[in-house]
């Protein structure tokens, strides 16, 4: 039983210091090639929808 704790904690530890090691790389080669103006963050999900939900845009652009 002690066997497969350590296993599954050992299996853990690789996966999040893969992830945490794919992250790091991939923040520091593909965005560094880009020469883009600054924009806002978009969240891996929704992408920049939220701010476009906020209608201000639009009535600012009527003005």
């Amino acid at each position: 039983m002690d066997w497969e704790f350590n296993f599954y904690i050992l299996c853990s530890t690789i996966i999040f210091l893969l992830a945490f090691i794919f992250l790091i790389y991939q923040k520091n080669s593909s965005f560094s090639k880009y020469n883009l103006p600054p924009g806002p963050n978009g969240l891996p999900i929704f992408g920049n929808y939220l701010i476009l939900l906020d209608q201000n845009h639009t009535k600012k652009l009527q003005v």
